[in-house]
């Protein structure tokens, strides 16, 4: 009887040791594994598609949300959502996302921005006019935003272009566009305004279209750009 009760102890201190725990599953794939759906596999790895409703924790301790094999401590394949974020305090660090999804801290003193304004004198439509702005400040390669407006000789606004920044591209935003990296618009003459910033950090402006007596005096335009 103590001899079998020794061996029972034996392979249930190996079960504990070795063993991984499935739910849903009979093909658990790490220390504790939930399928959502009781969708895995009965053998070999689950799909990209079958994890995505997939729990796991391995046994280096890391966490994973659709996805069974977690290279850190949380990682979450899918949205994420967090409610009820308090708010910092002036000059508190930002958190931001690299290119590879991993969130990194952002010291406010990094992430300030910095402003360029510039004005074009004579800036008129009566001929095509190229005005390109290609050098960003030091230390701040990446162009956010930029606005442009163009003034008539009566110092009337008549045009204003505003560029945003999209995820990783440019997009027009309050004048229309023919494409992710161009805005256009025209004039109530007929003149034609385009800003291209397929070039950022740097941008082009462009004033076209051969008007007769079609002259503007001057145009203007603030570029922000920031560290990352």
């Amino acid at each position: 009887m103590k001899k079998k009760l020794l061996t029972l102890s034996a392979m249930i201190s190996s079960l504990f040791l070795f063993s991984q725990v499935g739910f849903n599953t009979s093909n658990p794939q790490a220390a504790l594994h939930v399928d959502g759906a009781k969708d895995n596999v009965g053998s070999g790895i689950p799909t990209a598609a079958q994890q995505a409703n997939d729990f796991a924790v391995t046994a280096n301790g890391n966490i994973g949300v659709g996805t069974i094999a977690p290279t850190k401590k949380l990682d979450v394949n899918g949205d994420l959502r967090v409610r009820n974020v308090p708010e910092g305090s002036s000059g508190s660090s930002q958190l931001a996302v690299d290119a590879d999804g991993n969130v990194v801290k952002v010291s406010a003193s990094e992430s300030s921005t910095s402003f360029v304004r510039g004005k074009i004198e004579g800036a008129h439509w009566h001929q095509v006019q190229t005005i390109a702005k290609t050098t960003a400040p030091a230390g701040y390669p990446y162009l956010k935003s930029l606005t442009v407006s163009l003034f008539n000789a009566n110092g009337k606004a008549t045009i204003t272009g505003i560029l945003v920044k999209q995820n990783s591209t440019l997009a027009c935003s309050a004048i229309g566009g023919i494409g992710d990296n161009v805005c256009t618009v025209n004039n109530p003459a007929g003149g034609t305004m385009s800003v291209d910033v397929t070039t950022a950090p740097g941008f082009t402006i462009t004033l076209s279209n051969d008007i007769p007596n079609g002259i503007y005096s001057n145009l203007y335009y603030v570029a922000e750009y920031s560290k990352y």
